[in-house]
């Protein structure tokens, strides 16, 4: 292993330990109650023809069908495990669910969330970083998509343009 990808390691290790301690996060250990597992406080809508419910949607940005790490760290791999399995009718994929899904699912307050991803009020009118497209979604926009129940807003948000 080269010095320079050893040191990117290192600064990728860090940055996920940093994001993991930001966010207050959760203990991998945690378990829902077995109640709260088949639960959901959303009622999926049925999603626009062409959609696929995967981050190769070709109807929304990959950021609509994806977790974010920060918040995967926040409430822990095993919880986020057990949410997909559980949203998935006991089958553990990635896709057919929504970023807004899970913030409802594990309700994470706005200020969380937006720790979580580093949205701050310096960053709040910027584009989010490392976006699949950039400079595609503005955080603001982002955050208020995701907490304003507003599907138009949604949409306008991440609907591929």
């Amino acid at each position: 292993m080269t010095v320079c990808r050893l040191i990117a390691l290192c600064l990728v290790l860090a940055a996920l330990a940093v994001s993991a301690t930001a966010c207050g996060g959760a203990p991998d250990d945690f378990t829902p109650l077995a109640s709260q597992l088949g639960t959901t406080t959303t009622t999926p809508s049925t999603p626009p023809e062409g959609c696929t419910g995967a981050g190769d949607c070709p109807v929304h940005y990959v950021e609509y069908h994806n977790v974010p790490g920060g918040l995967i760290s926040y409430v822990g791999m095993s919880r986020f495990d057990d949410w997909l399995l559980a949203h998935r009718g006991g089958e553990l994929a990635i896709g057919d669910f929504t970023v807004v899904d899970f913030v409802q699912d594990m309700e994470i307050d706005k200020a969380t969330f937006m720790l979580c991803l580093g949205i701050t009020e310096a960053t709040w009118n910027d584009y989010l970083p490392n976006t699949a497209i950039p400079d595609s979604i503005i955080a603001r926009n982002y955050v208020e998509a995701i907490y304003g129940g507003d599907q138009a807003k949604i949409d306008a948000v991440f609907l591929r343009k």
